[in-house]
Order: C-alpha cells, then structure tokens, then sequence
C-alpha cells in the first residue's frame, strides 16, 4: 500500500482493523466460539473486497504494461484485462503470442502473491478468425463457443446475446411466480416482491445488453408482472 502511494495514517488505521482479527460462525440460532483467522480477509467487511482490489492490482498493471501482451484496440486504446475482485477477463490479440505470456504472468503472480488460479474454470472464447485453427495445445484450456462473466453469458455472436440470457431469465421468473403466487396473497407484498427480485435481475440483463432490445421482448416481461400483482 505504501509503493501505491497511501499515507502512513491510513495504512496504521487499516493494520488496526485487521491486527488479529476473529470471527464467529452462526448455525441456525447458534454461535461458535470465536477463533482468529490466519489469513484472508473476515467475510462481509465492506473493505475486504477494496483490500483485494489494491492486492491484486500488481497482476492488472504487469497485464498493461507488458508490450508482449497484444489487446483489443478499441477508439485508440488496448484494451487488455477487466476485473471485478476476483473475477478476471483478458482481451487479447494474437493470441499464440499473447495467450502464453499472459498465462506466465498470472503464474508468476500467483507464486509470490500466494493466489491459486482454478484453471479447470477457465475458458477461452475465440471471437475471431483463429476459432477454427487455433492450437489450443500451449495453454490446454477449455475452449467454449459461450461464458458467463459477472452472471451475464457472452458469444461471438452479439446477436445471440437476448436467447442467452433475457429468456432463460424470463422462464425462470415465470416458474417462480406460479409459486409466488401460492405464497403471497396481498398486492402490497407482490409488488414489493417485484421491486426486491424481478426488476433488478430483468434491469440488469437489459442494461447489460449489446444489442438493440426490440419492443416484443418488453411484451413479454409486462404479462409475468402482472400475473403477480393481479389479485385472486
């Protein structure tokens, strides 16, 4: 934290909240005893995921940095790594050059930092012209025509982007609905349901969205609404 430049202060207020820090596990109604945890972070701090954004950052800034490392280039810029705590995207470009190099540094990182990487859910997804022809004998990764990254499935095809992903929602909330159904009988209690649950899973498909959502879809999320709130 200090070679990134935070000042002693806050680095001594950050060492007192994590100087031996315990937890406690609660079981339906009960409590362990507390015991101190030997590394990591305790679950649910709000800082711990900013704590893990500055200890992994050192990977993000080799990713850049590296001229090995070829990205996408996107209105005069390369774009090469993505993150979101522990969740990690890498765009990249000539990828029999890149893909092995990139694979080193998360390596070595993992070496000195103490991170495993859990290469069994790692996938690659061509989206050019090497999907057919590239040699996937350097790197023995999965190779998948479709991935999720932050609950939204991707394809190299931009149009298949609603059939990934704002249908299945849609037919999972409608079997969830014939059970709220069941459960709720006041109107009040449906529409709070809706705001809590449905509208921010459907806002989050839409605003996530790469291409132009057609009118038909919205119809289609107007009738499972309803069938909520309506009343018996």
């Amino acid at each position: 934290m200090k070679k990134m430049g935070f000042g002693p202060k806050f680095i001594a207020m950050i060492q007192l909240l994590y100087k031996s820090p315990a937890a406690r596990i609660r079981i339906n109604d009960m409590l362990t005893e507390s015991f101190e945890l030997g590394r990591g972070t305790r679950q649910g701090c709000p800082l711990s995921p900013l704590l893990f954004n500055i200890y992994i950052e050192p990977l993000a800034v080799s990713i850049r940095q590296d001229s090995r490392v070829a990205g996408f280039g996107v209105m005069g810029k390369q774009d090469r790594i993505s993150l979101y705590a522990d969740d990690i995207l890498f765009f990249i470009h000539q990828t029999e050059s890149t893909l092995p190099r990139v694979i080193e540094l998360v390596n070595l990182f993992c070496n000195f930092s103490g991170l495993e990487v859990n290469w069994a859910k790692t996938t690659l997804l061509p989206i050019d012209e090497l999907r057919g022809s590239f040699d996937n004998s350097i790197s023995r990764l999965s190779i998948s025509e479709t991935m999720k990254y932050l609950g939204i499935a991707t394809s190299a095809k931009t149009q298949d982007y609603l059939q990934l992903n704002l249908i299945p929602l849609l037919q999972k909330l409608k079997s969830k609905i014939k059970i709220w159904q069941k459960i709720l009988s006041a109107r009040e209690d449906r529409i709070s349901l809706i705001k809590m649950v449905v509208l921010h899973q459907v806002l989050y498909v839409l605003r996530n969205s790469t291409i132009w959502i057609e009118d038909k879809y919205f119809r289609l999320i107007e009738p499972k609404n309803k069938d909520l709130t309506q009343e018996e």
